[in-house]
C-alpha cells in the first residue's frame, strides 16, 4: 500500500500481464484484453460472440486510473 497521497504504484496495463498473473492463481481458460474506450460501439462489441471461440464471455471490466482526491475544479491542481 502507498505510503502517502503522492504515492503510485504502478502495473503494466497489458492483457498480457494479467493473463499471466492469473494463470499464476491456477486460473485456466481465461484471457484479459484491452477495451481502449467506453462508446457504444466499444462495449456493445464486449457482448458479441468471439470468432472462433466457443462460449466466451466477459467476466469484468478492470479500470487503471490514479485516483485524484482533489476537489478543485481548476486542471492545474489535479496534476499536483
Amino acid at each position: 500500500m502507498a505510503s502517502s497521497n503522492d504515492d503510485w504504484c504502478t502495473i503494466e496495463s497489458d492483457p498480457g500481464v494479467f493473463t499471466s498473473l492469473i494463470e499464476s492463481f491456477g486460473t485456466q481458460n481465461v484471457e484479459f484484453a484491452e477495451l481502449w474506450s467506453l462508446d457504444d460501439d466499444s462495449l456493445l462489441q464486449l457482448i458479441r460472440p468471439m470468432e472462433g471461440v466457443e462460449n466466451a464471455a466477459v467476466h469484468g471490466l478492470i479500470f487503471l486510473f490514479k485516483w485524484q482526491s482533489s476537489s478543485s475544479s481548476d486542471p492545474e491542481d489535479v496534476n499536483k
